[in-house]
């Protein structure tokens, strides 16, 4: 208005969509909250053995998995030189008792990494 009696101006005042901004910024801080809420979750969860980074878990099963392959590629020859000889029921008896031993090794095995040792 050209009377200064002030009136609406260019730019004046709240712009339309204030409500929206602000409604679109405390959204942000709640994401915000929740995400450092989760954040502190973890964490929590880490210390308390909860959680175990992935490649740990990774690294222990591949070596878990290494020495039960290397002991199933090694049976061929360890049976090769007790069986020599043997009937049927003594060979299979033995191929019994390595396949089990094998498994064994396995399930002892908890796949967890192991902790660290602090001296």
């Amino acid at each position: 208005m050209a009377n200064n009696h002030g009136g609406a101006r260019i730019g004046a005042g709240r712009p339309k969509d204030s409500k929206s901004a602000r409604s679109r910024f405390q959204a942000a801080q709640a994401a915000k909250e929740e995400h450092l809420a989760e954040l502190r979750r973890l964490q929590v969860e880490r210390e308390r053995g909860q959680l175990v980074p992935r490649q740990a878990i990774i690294t222990t099963w591949q070596g878990v998995f290494t020495v039960v392959r290397n002991r199933l590629l090694a049976m061929p020859a360890k049976i090769a030189g007790e069986a020599a000889h043997q009937d049927a029921a003594t060979v299979a008896a033995i191929v019994k008792r390595e396949v089990h031993q094998a498994l064994r090794e396995l399930a002892n095995t908890d796949g967890m990494p192991q902790e660290p040792q602090h001296p």
